[in-house]
């Protein structure tokens, strides 16, 4: 197979482990507390984690305990944090419209830059933003965006940790 069969391979397996996560989480959640499915999936899945970072990237291991503090908290917002509330949100949404919400997450990146870091977009990556939302929402209300204001957003009842 040649590199660029095995790239689009590769792509191709990441967007479905990305997506069967949702499907996952879904069906997870209605055994597990959200704490639970994120640290048993990330404790299994340590030890291959490492074992091919050992292999694939040599790292200085010392240079990686030096940082361990900003690779912890890397880690628990990247990972833990992340999982977590996408797990816990699964408990009362739809693995479909967690995954509408996520496609959204490049044009909100992009609208936090621009408010945050005062990033420059241009009226194109305006107009993308726009239309990125727009079409989540779109989705998300079947169409009927006044159903945005009549919808309860209540966790009531979702449990976290038990």
């Amino acid at each position: 197979m040649n590199a660029h069969a095995r790239a689009y391979l590769a792509l191709i397996a990441a967007a479905l482990f990305w997506a069967g996560n949702y499907v996952f989480g879904k069906v997870a959640v209605a055994g597990m507390s959200p704490f639970s499915i994120v640290f048993l999936r990330w404790t299994i899945a340590l030890v291959p984690l490492v074992a091919i970072a050992k292999v694939v990237e040599h790292p200085d291991w010392m240079a990686v305990l030096h940082h361990w503090r900003f690779l912890l908290m890397q880690g628990l917002l990247g990972l833990f944090a992340y999982n977590f509330l996408l797990y816990a949100a699964l408990r009362t949404s739809s693995a479909f419209a967690a995954s509408l919400i996520n496609a959204a997450n490049p044009a909100l990146i992009a609208l936090t830059a621009l408010i945050v870091l005062h990033e420059r977009v241009g009226w194109r990556g305006g107009v993308g933003i726009a239309l990125a939302l727009l079409g989540v929402l779109v989705v998300l209300t079947h169409g009927d965006l006044a159903h945005l204001l009549t919808t309860p957003f209540s966790a009531e009842g979702v449990r976290l940790f038990v």
